[in-house]
């Protein structure tokens, strides 16, 4: 604990809401890592390895989603919990088109063995995805029938 290293790295994920407080924050990093670097008279390397959009979910289509969950099952347990700060694939959609963004409780039925996204003991209830597929399939029904 007493040997001051050669180098040292700092890793970690940036999740936003718009792209515009994505710059913001990306430039602001990089301008506190310049600085902190000036003070102690280091070098620094500012390296992105992997760039993931906001995900943006169009209010909308939000709304659309809902009513044909509602034609799939109206006893549904259907929450607007507001925006989640994912970081996924779906993002890349979210900026070309109009996106709602859900989550399919997948859960198993024994309480006890609910885990987090991220806990290696998850476990998913597969029974669900045939909800899952009518739910999308529905709002792409609803979705082209009222273009």
């Amino acid at each position: 604990p007493n040997i001051l290293p050669v180098e040292a790295q700092l890793r970690g994920t940036l999740r936003t809401f718009s792209p515009a407080l994505k710059e913001r924050l990306v430039q602001r990093m990089k301008d506190i890592v310049a600085g902190v670097a000036m003070t102690y008279r280091c070098q620094y390397d500012y390296l992105t390895t992997v760039d993931c959009n906001s995900l943006i979910t169009d209010d909308e289509m939000s709304e659309l989603a809902i009513e044909s969950m509602k034609k799939i099952d109206a006893e549904l347990d259907i929450r607007r919990d507001g925006h989640c700060m994912f970081s996924e694939d779906f993002a890349e959609f979210s900026q070309r088109v109009p996106c709602a963004h859900f989550m399919l409780g997948a859960g198993p039925e024994d309480e006890s063995k609910r885990y987090s996204l991220h806990d290696p003991r998850i476990e998913f209830n597969e029974d669900a995805l045939s909800l899952g597929v009518a739910i999308y399939t529905q709002v792409a029904i609803d979705f082209l029938y009222k273009k």
